[in-house]
Order: C-alpha cells, then structure tokens, then sequence
C-alpha cells in the first residue's frame, strides 16, 4: 500500500500510549437472543505502525513503511458497523471485534473502548473467537475487513502483515494468511460472508525480505454442516498491483466505500449509491448490490485518485462473489429526477404524483413543468400527472429509480 509521507512517531505497540484499551478485542457485543435468524459477527482489523526488525545476524531486514491511514480505515468501517450498516435480512450486530496499530498522532482520534493492537498473539486469538462467533448459527453474516501491507505470494495465495511481523522471523510468521481464512470459513456455518481487503496485492519481491508461506489463519470445520452459501470479497487491488493509504482520509477503498466524511456516510459514499432496486420480503427496495458495486468501484477510486493528482492508469479493485445483496442504506439516498412534456396539452397548473410501489413512499409535486427538477428517495414508482384535462396514469411500466434519469409525462 502506497502512502504520504510518515508523519511523527508511532504508538507502542503495547498500546500503553492509547487511550481505551482493554482486556479483550471486543468493542461491542450483544447478548440478545439469537433466535432462528441469525446475526452479525465482525472483525476490523488496521495496520498503520510496524515495528522494526530485532537485531539478528547477517544484514538488518528492510522496514514497513508506515501507513497513515490504514487505522483509521478500520475505525471507521468499524463505526459504520455500529452505527450505519442495515442488513437485507436484518440480522443485527452480535459481535465486534477491533484490532487497530496506529500512529502515535492518530492515538486521539481513534479512542473505542477495548480496542486491541495488531499485533500476531492479539488477532491469531480473536480471529479463531470471531470465526467460531460466527459458526453458532447456520443462518449468521460473518464480516471480515483488513487494512494493512499485503502480498500475493501467487494468485491462491495472499497475505497480509501484522503489526509485529518483523520481530517473529522470516517465515510469515505475523501475517494472516487470506487465502487460507477465506478457504476454511468456507466450513463455517455461517451462510453469508462479507470480506474486505483492504491492502496490496503485490508480489513478493516487493515486499521486505521474508520468506515462505505459512501465515495465521483459522481452524478447518467439522464436516458435515451446511458451510458457506455465499461470497462477496471486496479488494483494493487486483493481484499484482497496490492500492494507497489516504491518511486523514483513511484509504482509497475506505474513501470510495464510505464517502468523504469521517463521522458518517455521505452522498458519494458507493455503500449508499452504487445499488439496486430488489426484492425484500415482496416489496421492492434500494439495496447496494454485487453488480452494480462491481461495476462502479474501479471507476469511483481513479477518479478519487485523479482528484488528489495521484492518478494510476493501472490501477484496479475487484468485487467477486455470489452475495448478490449487501447492505440497505438507512436513510434511503436521493436521486435527481428532470421532468420533461408535462405541459403537453395541459392547463397549468399540472400535479405530478410518483405514486409509491411497495415500501416507496409516494411523492407529490403539486406545480411541475418541464425541466423541474424533483429529488426523490430511491425506489419504484408509478407517476401519473392531474391538470384540468384529467388524470393521466404514466404509463404501465414502473420507475425504478436508482440514478437521475429524465420522466416524461404522457401526452
């Protein structure tokens, strides 16, 4: 991963320095029941600082850079989390897990309760506790998001390092091995997986002097279970090439995911626009989707990149899997709506009415005329326009309003 400069020293890795530590890697958990349902089962993991190589015989290892922003990232996909992220299938958060090493300088900015360094002893544990959170239902949504340096030893390998790796050797003995924890999740009980990684794709030879493909993962399932129903894996970089850490704005995925503001979602946040409208329980919805998330990522991250003057013609993200919906954005985004022909053989003033399908609430423009320019939130819709001359229904195909589009009123 690519970043600005280091800024000043780092925070030890004991977390002595850091406000909120605690005695376990959990910032939030409910008790409630579970149920038949399933539920939420999260570990947030960013890597900003890495410790420098022991002394050992022979030539002294090539350091990490640091990471501005990596933490950050990973603070607040761990606050969207909490706060922002609404499930199709409503299965609420149960568990969270935070692992965060960060600079010395982003210590006050990052201060939730409990939360735990980066560090190999500190995730090998929690990654085996969430995994196994995650097994207790067969109807669970386990999510997994990493910020940090990564490799791809080959394309079925891929790693990334923790905050400790050049202290415990030369055999990838502080990295987590993705492939491997992607892999044996496959076993888990839990039927819908979310991962995120956020970190490089580079080759080996890129990387400093470690050897070997070992990594951390979980433990394989018993056999027999229902296992994994579906996929969806989010990465910054393709095999082979980098992705960049954005510092205060944590990085370029975390920025194109979640939209410029750093206490909440925004308006260019893809995780609230880059959606479709689907099915929820009969009635149709705005959902962020695998398609169009796919669809809109690479483009949505150059163009932040061209915006910083950090262009990169071959840069690329990559969404794959099978999890066709993600998440529902709560409150539902707007788009823009022009109207066009509404005067047509109409005596103003005209009322134009988006009458709303399912769970759409209906919209009501009591003076439109053309080139009006409506926002509405997104959903299906049946429009129809009222003037002296009559009603008039809009035709019998639906809106289906997920972008701005032009509605012409019939004649």
């Amino acid at each position: 991963m690519l970043t600005p400069p280091a800024g000043p020293g780092a925070c030890p890795h004991d977390g002595t320095t850091c406000l909120g530590w605690g005695d376990t890697s959990l910032v939030y958990e409910d008790d409630g029941w579970q149920g038949t349902g399933g539920r939420t089962h999260a570990l947030v993991l960013g890597v900003g600082k890495y410790a420098e190589s022991r002394p050992r015989r022979g030539t002294p290892r090539k350091p990490f850079e640091t990471l501005p922003g990596a933490a950050r990232a990973a603070h607040r996909f761990a606050s969207y989390l909490r706060q922002e992220f609404r499930e199709p299938e409503g299965r609420s958060l149960a568990t969270l897990r935070l692992m965060l090493s960060p600079l010395k300088r982003e210590c006050a900015d990052l201060r939730s309760p409990n939360h735990r360094p980066a560090t190999m002893s500190e995730v090998t544990r929690a990654l085996q506790d969430w995994a196994d959170d995650c097994n207790t239902n067969d109807q669970n949504l386990a999510i997994l998001y990493i910020a940090g340096h990564g490799v791809a030893l080959d394309k079925a390998v891929s790693m990334v390092f923790l905050a400790d790796e050049l202290e415990l050797g030369s055999n990838y003995d502080g990295a987590i091995n993705l492939s491997l924890v992607q892999e044996n999740m496959g076993g888990c009980a839990a039927k819908d997986n979310i991962f995120v990684y956020d970190c490089c794709a580079l080759s080996g030879g890129d990387v400093p002097d470690v050897t070997g493909a070992a990594g951390r993962a979980i433990n394989k399932f018993p056999p027999g279970g229902k296992g994994r129903a579906n996929l969806i894996a989010i990465s910054a970089a393709r095999v082979g090439t980098e992705t960049f850490a954005m510092d205060e704005r944590g990085t370029l995925l975390s920025w194109g995911l979640l939209g410029a503001h750093t206490d909440r979602m925004s308006e260019d946040a893809l995780l609230r626009i880059a959606g479709d409208i689907i099915s929820d329980g009969g009635n149709k919805r705005f959902g962020i989707t695998n398609e169009r998330l796919s669809e809109e990522l690479s483009p949505k991250l150059k163009s932040l990149l061209s915006s910083v003057k950090r262009s990169d013609d071959g840069y690329e993200a990559a969404v794959a899997g099978l999890y066709k919906n993600i998440a529902i954005p709560d409150p539902t985004p707007e788009f823009e709506v022009v109207l066009r022909e509404v005067l047509a053989d109409r005596t103003p003033p005209v009322k134009v009415v988006f009458q709303g399908v399912g769970a759409t609430q209906s919209v009501v423009v009591d003076d439109g005329f053309d080139g009006k320019e409506v926002r509405l939130p997104a959903g299906v819709y049946s429009p129809y326009v009222e003037s002296t001359e009559g009603h008039r229904i809009y035709s019998d195909e639906q809106l289906h309003l997920v972008k701005r589009q032009e509605v012409a009123m019939p004649s």
